[in-house]
């Protein structure tokens, strides 16, 4: 045996190829192959990622996955919905605010700051 498995290494090794492939690009330009888009709400973010993200993105990963693999120029767009009352009570949360006794200009500072750390946690 060669040595232990590293699944870091790997999961590096991986990613590296893809983004030097572009595997997951879509080219707007690319007029050669059919274009296949999927559209879902983007997750909320509100807070860790859990199982729930998996499910609700598993078969669209999939689907996207396999239209790949069959030759299509795929647009799977990834977003963040940062916005509204799970983002605010988020920040509550983790800051230990209240909204009522915050000044607005500071919450929503607050509110960004919090939600640039899970959005880079989530990619």
């Amino acid at each position: 045996m060669a040595g232990k498995y590293s699944t870091k290494d790997s999961e590096k090794k991986w990613q590296d190829r893809w983004e030097q492939e572009r595997i997951y690009a879509f080219d707007l330009h690319d007029t050669t192959r059919p274009v296949y888009s999927i559209d879902t709400p983007p997750p909320t973010v509100s807070g860790k990622l859990h199982i729930g993200h998996i499910f609700s993105y598993t078969q669209a990963e999939c689907i996207a996955r396999y239209k790949r693999m069959t030759g299509h120029n795929v647009f799977y767009p990834m977003g963040y919905d940062d916005n509204g009352i799970p983002t605010e009570i988020l920040v509550e949360k983790e800051l230990g605010i209240n909204i009522k006794e915050t000044e607005r200009k500071d919450f929503v500072a607050k509110c960004l700051e919090v939600n640039q750390k899970y959005r880079d946690i989530y990619k």
